[in-house]
Formats: C-alpha cells, sequence, structure tokens
C-alpha cells in the first residue's frame, strides 16, 4: 500500500481497504503502508502539492499523520521504527540522506502473527 491510501478521503474507506487487506494475509505476511503526511512540510509547499493533486484526482488527497495511520495496523506486530517519516525506515546516508524532519511522507511495516 505505497502512495495509495491518502487518494481515499472517506475514513471509512481507508478503514475498509486496509482492514480487507490485513485480514486476508497469512500468519506471516506483511503490510506495508506509505502515505502522504504535510506536517513536516512548511504550509506554502503543502497547499502546492493539494493544488497539483486535486487537477489529478477526483477528490485530490488526505494528509494522514502517524497517529491516524497506527491503527490500521491493529492486531499486528508493527517493525521498529514504527509509523514514521519514510527516510528514518533503513536510512543509507551514502545514497540518500533524506531528513526526517522535512518528509512529506511516512510509512510502517507490520508483520501478521
Amino acid at each position: 500500500m505505497l502512495a495509495l491510501l491518502h487518494f481515499f478521503t472517506d475514513e471509512d474507506s481507508v478503514r475498509g481497504v486496509t482492514a480487507t487487506l490485513r485480514d486476508a494475509l497469512p500468519s506471516g505476511g506483511y503490510l506495508v503502508v506509505s502515505h502522504a503526511y504535510s506536517a513536516t512540510i512548511d504550509e506554502d509547499k503543502a497547499d502546492e502539492v493539494r493544488s497539483v493533486y486535486s487537477k489529478t484526482s477526483a477528490d485530490g488527497i488526505v494528509h494522514r499523520g502517524p497517529a491516524a495511520l497506527a491503527p490500521h495496523f491493529d492486531g499486528m506486530e508493527l517493525l521498529d521504527p514504527g509509523v514514521v517519516p519514510v527516510e528514518s525506515w533503513r536510512p543509507r546516508d551514502d545514497t540518500y540522506p533524506g531528513d526526517p524532519s522535512r518528509s512529506g511522507y511516512v510509512g510502517a511495516v507490520a508483520r501478521k502473527p
């Protein structure tokens, strides 16, 4: 579910999509999610992103942060470092240093017990 859920503007739809996938996973399966998140970028940039997406998708996009995404992994084992900026996942300073404090995406990986 990489860079997909932010296109679902209805919270019930988002919960339904992730629940369907989570429930269909076999024991030991993984759910991976990345999601647009604007709290870590300046408001002008966030407005620019919203403007672009409003022209390219039916309802634009919704920014959800770590607290809003965490419940989508209920009943699963959330892997470290949890729901965090994607740059915090297996960072490789030599290839792409990134800056978690300026990330436009959060992400997580969870395993179904």
